[in-house]
């Protein structure tokens, strides 16, 4: 008798999942989740229009610069030679720099369009960098240096430092 049971029960959890699968959504359930879609798409273009359109290099000491300088017919060649990952590893030995950027940089060497240098794009900003350091907003500054320039979170907390 509880066999028969168990069965007829299992036997009706089907059915109602079956009903519930078959039924259409209702309207009301398709607009909220168009809004939603929708609401979730202008968030991402606001985003995306607030991300620069290049990478900045980072701040370079230096004997980094110096070093990068040595090498640069040496990274044009590689890249001619289509060796991209030794030029890669070759520029970040060099400068200690992130794989985006490192890669960014050798992209500007093979197009001759050079990236764009720190303190081109954040010296309109600097005023009003410090300005949030000294009203103990320290985030906000390393948001807006990340939002500017491109960089990794490390990189824009140890210039917001530096200011």
């Amino acid at each position: 008798m509880s066999l028969i049971l168990i069965i007829l029960v299992g036997v009706a959890v089907l059915v109602v999942v079956a009903v519930i699968i078959s039924q259409p959504r209702s309207s009301e359930h398709d607009r909220a989740f168009d809004n939603g879609a929708a609401a979730s798409n202008s968030a991402r273009d606001k985003r995306m229009t607030q991300m620069p359109p290049k990478v900045c290099l980072p701040p370079i000491d230096p004997v980094h610069q110096q070093a990068l300088n040595g090498i640069d017919a040496e990274l044009r060649s590689l890249l001619r030679q289509n060796r991209n990952i030794e030029a890669l590893k070759r520029v970040r030995a060099a400068t200690g720099w992130g794989l985006k950027t490192a890669k960014a940089y050798l992209e500007s060497l093979s197009t001759g369009n050079p990236l764009v240098s720190a303190e081109q794009t954040l010296e309109p900003v600097t005023e009003e960098l410090r300005s949030l350091m000294e009203s103990n907003r320290k985030v906000e500054a390393i948001k807006r240096v990340r939002a500017l320039t491109g960089w990794d979170l490390r990189t824009s907390k140890n210039y917001v430092e530096r200011l």
